[in-house]
């Protein structure tokens, strides 16, 4: 095997392995997504039972109120949480789509070098 085989199995490798990470963060990102959807799911019914909650029992008015403040509080950083995430996945993924951009660069670059490359 000649120096342009090795290194162009070298870089069909490295393809494999990238794009087998690929296909783990998108399922990351589905499986955070449906997890967003469930959490967002339920956020909504707890809010809607705190709101019942405060309308049934009007005496400790104070005390729903602050329970819905504190609720929403908590609930905002879930959310951001999961915004944080699934950008954090998104960003992985770009960035391993420009590497798979940059091996495909080098393997045209190799191929035209020495003339048809491998595959």
């Amino acid at each position: 095997m000649n120096q342009k085989e090795k290194r162009l199995d070298l870089l069909h490798q490295k393809e494999r392995d990238l794009l087998e990470r690929e296909e783990e963060l998108r399922q990351d990102r589905q499986q955070m997504m449906a997890a967003e959807e469930d959490y967002f799911y339920h956020e909504g019914a707890v809010a809607n039972f705190l709101k019942e909650l405060s309308y049934k029992y009007q005496e400790p008015a104070y005390l729903f109120e602050r329970l819905d403040t504190e609720f929403f509080h908590e609930s905002s950083k879930i959310s951001s949480s999961f915004e944080e995430d699934l950008e954090s996945l998104k960003n992985q993924e770009r960035k391993i789509g420009r590497s798979l951009e940059d091996l495909a660069e080098e393997r045209l670059r190799l191929n035209q070098e020495g003339g048809r490359g491998l595959w």
